[in-house]
């Protein structure tokens, strides 16, 4: 809707010329548009007050059964407003006793260059116009005036497809781009079978609730509600939308299609999107990836579908078995809250390209069959898929039961963050049990996490792998933190690993990589025993600057942890850290290898010993073993616990791998019997193997 449109319904709803109106200035207009909203909103007060109050058709407000009657009814020329009490009643069907509005005089002329829909108005028998002269033409005229527009005012709510969807169009038609009014739907179904297409936006469509104002689609291959201008502050509540739930051709398209219909202008669209407390269930079939002018191709259809758009927010959506529940396509600082999504086939969402996208708590499960995507690029499936996200948090968010690579699969990330999660890494296919992938991916975060393992039908074929981090690129190094998460054991089935980092040759990169704080196993032994093939596996990988650090192992009963932490063929690109780890035990639990073609970053050793009395000018030579101590390592430094009585701690060597040879000199010009007591060496690896 053009600006001038906007002036001509003004016009048309406060009395003012068209002339008139449209020689407002921009700040005349904003405060005649909140002048004529609140005129607007006093007239129907009004009207209620003096029809309710009176009980009269012959004063200034007549009160008319129905629209019908209405317009059979010769009216004069004074009257200037009018009310129905239903639209079109059937007095012996209740569910017909409703539609009532408020009307008021307008031309034709006046109607028709504010394009106002044919339900918006409706004529009389006489021919007055406004200012109480007749006209052939334009007179006889009456125009909706409700700011709240129920749709049962326009014939909708009555199980009539035909006229549900009239009414909507109709109503979106009559406020859209106008900065006010409410579409109201009836707390009866809806049946619609052709897009509902927005253009400019700036008004609600509100339900009485999710489970009393349901919406049907019958619309295949094409989007219930569909973007198609410079959309801006659309709100959508309280109402549910129901698909047919079948697949491919003959299915739905998707429920919300909010696209940007023209990226190339730099603006996204649209903007300022909310969505509150709606279930969206059934929209199974093909649609397209965005809008003409930015498609990829043809996609499952979604529940929400948002290519393009700016500070959107999504709060309390349930969806259930969709083809995919929300792709949010190149979006920006966009906002997920608490969704609840099941059963859909190939994601519960899609993070394509999106910039600073938030999903804060709420459960997303069962949503995806295991098919890889295709379009707009080829990605693995999982309940939640990230690709090329940049800053995307997700924050307190229960999944498990994905079909397909991974509960979580980040590809390609920048600044991606995965937190407090509640993850159980179950899959409903017979494939590898994977928690959370990150691919390619840099400044990665997975913190502060529960992993609560549990045994699948797969027990007998599949192993778990919590978290995997892997890079096949030559270009970036992959980076970021695992930090402070928990890991609790499925009774009875074995686990592969806890978290593996790997590439898929030597070669690959992962530089500033940081694994510190996780803890493995809880207080209870689970309920039957298993098999942890390696806590950490770190294999096809160049490290540099990489720490390993302060994590905890536990082995409790009927827990037996092959490898605490294992290296298999890993460069030692300099300056890494394998800080020291814990290695518990309980019960009968056992841990048969704490590190694995490793060794932490700094060993110690000591030894009890007990010099000889020296004359001055010699020296005595102590080997202590340190473990994992090879030649080229740094001797950091050697202590006596007894007085040495002014003899030295000359030297410190590793000349033997695993031993440490320590010198205590004799320089005080005298004989010498130090005391006896434990020396202790520390080492620091150079490499870390």
């Amino acid at each position: 809707m053009n600006e001038n449109t906007k002036i001509t319904r003004r016009a048309v709803l406060s009395g003012l010329s068209i002339g008139a109106a449209t020689s407002l200035t921009p700040d005349r207009l904003q405060s005649e548009t909140l002048y004529f909203n609140d005129v607007d909103s006093a007239r129907n007060l009004t009207q209620h007050h003096a029809a309710d109050v009176l009980q009269a058709s012959n004063v200034n407000v007549p009160i008319y059964p129905s629209l019908a009657s209405a317009s059979d009814a010769t009216i004069v020329a004074d009257v200037k407003g009018l009310r129905t009490q239903f639209y079109s009643p059937s007095y012996g069907i209740p569910a017909t006793l409703v539609g009532g509005a408020n009307y008021a005089r307008a031309s034709l002329a006046a109607i028709t260059a504010a394009n106002y829909p044919a339900l918006a108005y409706f004529r009389s028998r006489d021919r007055f116009t406004p200012d109480g002269s007749t006209d052939a033409t334009d007179g006889g005229y009456w125009l909706l005036t409700e700011s709240v527009i129920d749709l049962r005012m326009l014939g909708g709510g009555l199980g009539d497809a035909f006229a549900d969807t009239a009414a909507l169009k109709a109503a979106v038609q009559i406020v859209d781009g106008l900065d006010r009014g409410i579409i109201r739907l009836p707390p009866t179904p809806i049946t619609i079978n052709r897009t509902i297409e927005i253009a400019l936006g700036r008004f609600d469509i509100e339900g009485f609730g999710r489970d009393v104002s349901p919406v049907i689609s019958l619309i295949i291959g094409a989007p219930l509600f569909r973007s198609v201008g410079d959309v801006v502050r659309v709100g959508f509540k309280g109402f549910k939308c129901i698909g047919n739930g079948l697949t491919g051709a003959s299915g739905n398209g998707h429920a919300f299609a909010l696209f940007d219909t023209n990226r190339r202008s730099g603006a996204s669209i649209p903007q300022l999107v909310t969505m509150e407390q709606i279930t969206i269930d059934g929209f199974r079939g093909n649609d397209t990836e965005g809008a003409p002018s930015d498609s990829s191709g043809t996609i499952n259809a979604c529940a929400v579908n948002n290519k393009g758009a700016l500070g959107c927010t999504f709060r309390d959506i349930e969806v259930l078995n969709c083809g995919g529940g929300f792709y949010m396509g190149r979006t920006q600082n966009c906002l997920i809250d608490n969704p609840t999504i099941s059963g859909c086939d190939c994601f519960g969402v899609y993070d394509y390209q999106a910039a600073s996208l938030r999903i804060t708590g709420g459960d997303i499960q069962d949503s995806t069959v295991g098919t890889p995507l295709t379009v707009p690029v080829t990605v693995s499936a999982g309940n939640i898929i990230s690709y090329q996200g940049s800053g995307t948090v997700v924050s307190g968010t229960k999944t498990k039961n994905a079909g397909g690579n991974a509960q979580v699969y980040v590809r390609e990330g920048r600044g991606v963050k995965i937190e407090k999660m509640w993850v159980q890494t179950t899959m409903t296919e017979n494939v590898p049990h994977k928690g959370i992938i990150f691919h390619k991916s840099v400044g990665l975060g997975i913190t502060d996490c529960t992993f609560e393992l549990a045994q699948s039908a797969y027990v007998a074929t599949q192993k778990h792998t919590s978290i995997e981090i892997t890079n096949d690129g030559t270009d970036a190094p992959v980076s970021g933190e695992v930090r402070g998460n928990q890991f609790n054991y499925p009774p009875g089935m074995d686990i592969a690993s806890l978290i593996r980092v790997a590439g898929d040759s030597r070669n690959r990169k992962f530089a500033g990589l940081v694994i510190e704080g996780n803890t493995i196993g809880n207080r209870a032994a689970p309920s039957s025993g298993l098999t942890v093939n390696d806590g950490i596996l770190i294999e096809n990988a160049n490290l540099i600057a990489c720490k390993i650090a302060n994590n905890v192992f536990h082995a409790q009963t009927g827990v037996t942890i092959v490898n605490g932490i294992r290296f298999h063929n890993v460069t030692d690109g300099g300056k890494n850290e394998i800080g020291q780890n814990a290695f518990l035990l309980t019960g009968t639990g056992a841990i048969i290898n704490e590190y694995v073609n490793v060794t932490e970053s700094e060993l110690k050793g000591s030894l009890f010993i007990n010099p000889a009395s020296m004359v001055t000018g010699t020296s005595q030579t102590f080997s202590v073993i340190v473990a994992g101590a090879v030649r080229g390592d740094i001797v950091m430094g050697a202590a006596f616990g007894a007085e040495l009585l002014g003899c030295t701690l000359s030297a410190a060597s590793i000349i033997t791998d695993g031993h440490v040879d320590v010198v205590i000199s004799n320089n005080t010009g005298m004989r010498k019997d130090p005391g006896s007591g434990v020396l202790t060496v520390l080492v620091k690896k150079r490499l870390f193997s």
